[in-house]
């Protein structure tokens, strides 16, 4: 063990001293370095070493891939060497590696994640597209939240790369991207058969094993993955098992014929949010719950199917999904606020129940032309799909659990087609030009079995048209400057909509200029990508968590600004730091009954910063076999979010390791996550309760849910 702590202590200045050895001295001090490195570990890594597996399959990805229409300065690819740095144990946690991306979880392993994106308080989706695999993940109507994406179902070992898409400035960009979209590539890097074991504080156990064909490529494989915690304290049990395949082969000549498909369930505790007063002053802790019976199940099962046609000037691909989703949810935000029957036990627990299925095909042709150069192009894609949910929401008593009122009980069906137009033109060589338009046409039906201030059966139709124009000015061969703007939406709750309407979206117009930077390694020896970008977005109106009905309800319009800062650097395969900050600053457009021109919005932070750095190093070679470790750190930080009457939420900044050793075919792994043990707070909410029944009126009181303390997790990996 002291030997690789000699390494470890060596890593950060060795690798800094080697990404510059322009410079005579900084020769003279590599030299001196690299024998003092030979005299403590004897042995150095030679430069003809291979590169790290993983890393090198990753740079090919992102880097060795055409070209694709632009987008925006911000957009970004996280890929395997950046995405295996932090811990992930789901699909969500993968997000943290995002630029601007900020995930908390407040009511249990199991439930959707709270996103946080670039000055927007997505909750658990409703202003994020997200894609798996080419399925849509947001659910167009839920009874917690528009837009419900609940990501525990993608195994992160199977992530190749996630594509970041901030804005609207994409045709293909539809329903939910209002901060941007999150685009998932599944595949398997390694070959062969892999079994894998972790175990953890608090009873944190996981198995995970996968298989890829030797002969096949990345996108062909199986893998299974299943999880299970007893929780850091009270009410925080959770187990769930994911299984994913997916495979890819020929289909008549140069056609590919994908088949992907999935099912995860899950069940979990929550125990749910904590006075802010009682924590300080030690009256709650991890083993404290107000109301012990909160949490729920999740489950989802999919399929798509989809065929691709390349040739020398076009490519067209046509798929179809389907998906069934079951979903339900025990919560109690306010204790006894608004509970009327005291006599009768009741409480303001409520339980959501949404069980349904979605189906959907899309086509999308994209073709080559010469109007101004030979490399422009156009692109042309048509969708729909169509969704059936049974929604429930009811009022619980304390002791029996019996429904003392029905609060929701409806069945909503929604179906949307949508078509998009884009092109690419070239008018002088530096400069890229990219336009389209897209048109969403939806169609709302809602039974309501509860209503009684409106009809049970409702039906409303719209349409949303959105334009999009880009430029790229390329001012080096490794930098352009980038301008964009764009119009998107997001659709309301199908159970919001009146009998007849013309349907209203919720609007947002984004614009953002900035420059990105790129190096190309074969010439310069390290590899640096780069971006700074200003953005600003209006919203026609917008969502904000209520208490009360313990789900997101309508709110005045907001507008945006801000600005995104990020980067990765690369060197020799080995190393691998990646950063960001975004600062944005979110307020109101025009005031109602609870909130007023210019305020902040609530709980959307306006500074979030991550950085993620890891080094792989040679230790020795044991009978002609490599034994390779690597070190990474993150470190990531949230920063002054508002919270209603005028209030901030505590700051959290939080430190994660790993330490990493692979002697084929073993591999073993190491992580400890907040690291300081920090006390720090996941959700954070300022609204009025009554968890103790009292008598008369409430005040706005700071409420919160714990975050993690420090813990280990261990993980042995066996390659067949």
């Amino acid at each position: 063990m002291a030997r690789i702590y000699k390494y470890v202590l060596l890593i950060f200045p060795l690798s800094m001293v080697r990404a510059r050895r322009s410079s005579p001295l900084l020769r003279t001090v590599a030299a001196s370095l690299a024998a003092a490195y030979r005299a403590f570990a004897h042995d150095e890594m030679p430069e003809s070493q291979e590169p790290h597996q993983a890393s090198e399959e990753a740079n090919l990805l992102v880097h060795g891939e055409k070209k694709e229409m632009p987008s925006s300065a911000s957009s970004t690819v996280r890929a395997q060497d950046v995405l295996s740095i932090g811990l992930s144990k789901t699909g969500s946690d993968a997000l943290r590696m995002v630029p601007g991306m900020a995930i908390t979880q407040h009511s249990g392993f199991g439930k959707a994640h709270q996103y946080y994106f670039r000055g927007f308080d997505a909750a658990h989706g409703q202003d994020i597209e997200f894609n798996v695999a080419g399925i849509p993940v947001n659910d167009v109507s839920n009874v917690h939240g528009q837009g419900y994406s609940d990501l525990h179902f993608v195994i992160p070992e199977t992530v190749r790369e996630i594509r970041s898409t901030p804005g609207s400035y994409r045709g293909e960009q539809g329903d939910f991207a209002v901060a941007g979209s999150m685009r998932y590539e599944l595949g398997l890097a390694r070959p062969g058969a892999m079994i894998r074991a972790g175990a953890g504080s608090f009873g944190t156990e996981r198995i995970f094993a996968a298989f890829r064909p030797e002969s096949m490529s990345q996108d062909t494989f199986v893998a299974f993955d299943q999880q299970s915690t007893r929780g850091f304290g009270i009410q925080r049990t959770a187990s769930s098992a994911s299984f994913l395949g997916q495979t890819t082969f020929a289909a008549g000549e140069k056609a590919n014929l994908r088949v992907f498909f999935g099912s995860y369930f899950s069940n979990f505790q929550s125990p749910g949010v904590l006075l802010q007063d009682d924590v300080e002053l030690d009256r709650a802790s991890f083993d404290t719950s107000y109301d012990p019976k909160q949490g729920g199940r999740s489950t989802r099962h999919q399929a798509l199917v989809e065929w691709t046609r390349t040739s020398e000037k076009q490519k067209l691909s046509v798929s179809s999904y389907a998906v069934a989703r079951g979903f339900s949810l025990r919560q109690n935000y306010t204790g006894y606020t608004f509970d009327a029957r005291a006599n009768a036990f009741s409480s303001d627990n409520t339980e959501q129940i949404q069980n349904g299925w979605i189906l959907g095909a899309k086509a999308r042709l994209d073709r080559t032309m010469k109007l101004l150069s030979a490399d422009d192009r156009w692109t042309f894609g048509v969708s729909t799909q169509t969704t059936q949910m049974d929604q429930q929401q009811s009022e619980l008593a304390i002791w029996t659990d019996r429904v003392s009122s029905s609060i929701l009980d409806a069945s909503v069906h929604v179906t949307n087609v949508s078509g998009h137009v884009d092109m690419e033109l070239h008018p002088a060589s530096p400069l890229r030009i990219y336009g389209g338009v897209r048109l969403d046409t939806y169609f709302f039906s809602a039974a309501d079995r509860a209503a009684t201030d409106r009809a049970a059966a409702r039906y409303a139709q719209g349409v949303r048209v959105g334009p999009k124009l880009s430029a790229e000015l390329q001012i080096s061969k490794g930098a352009l400057l980038s301008a964009s703007f764009g119009e998107g939406f997001r659709s309301p709750q199908a159970r919001s909509v009146y009998d007849g309407q013309t349907v209203e979206f919720t609007r947002v117009t984004n614009v953002e200029v900035g420059s990105r930077v790129h190096t190309d390694p074969k010439t310069k020896g390290a590899q640096l990508d780069g971006s700074i970008a200003f953005f600003g977005s209006l919203l026609s109106q917008d969502v904000v968590f209520d208490e009360r009905t313990a789900r997101t309800e309508r709110v005045p319009g907001t507008s945006r600004t801000g600005v995104a800062i990020e980067g990765t650097l690369r060197l020799r395969d080995r190393f691998t730091v990646s950063a960001s900050g975004t600062y944005s600053r979110a307020v109101f457009r025009a005031s109602d009954a609870r909130y007023t021109e210019g305020a902040l919005l609530p709980y959307a932070p306006q500074v979030v910063v991550r950085s993620d750095a890891q080094y792989h190093f040679l230790i020795a070679k044991i009978h002609d076999r490599p034994f390779r470790a690597s070190f990474g750190i993150s470190l990531q930080g949230i920063f002054r979010r508002p919270l209603p009457f005028s209030q901030f939420g505590n700051d959290v900044f939080l430190t994660d390791t790993s330490l990493r050793f692979e002697y084929k075919p073993v591999e073993f792994r190491f992580d400890v996550t907040n690291v300081f043990d920090r006390v720090w707070y996941d959700g954070q909410y300022n609204y009025p309760s009554n968890f103790g029944r009292v008598t008369g009126a409430t005040l706005p009181e700071r409420l919160v849910t714990l975050g993690q303390p420090r813990t280990f997790f261990a993980t042995a990996t066996l390659y067949l």
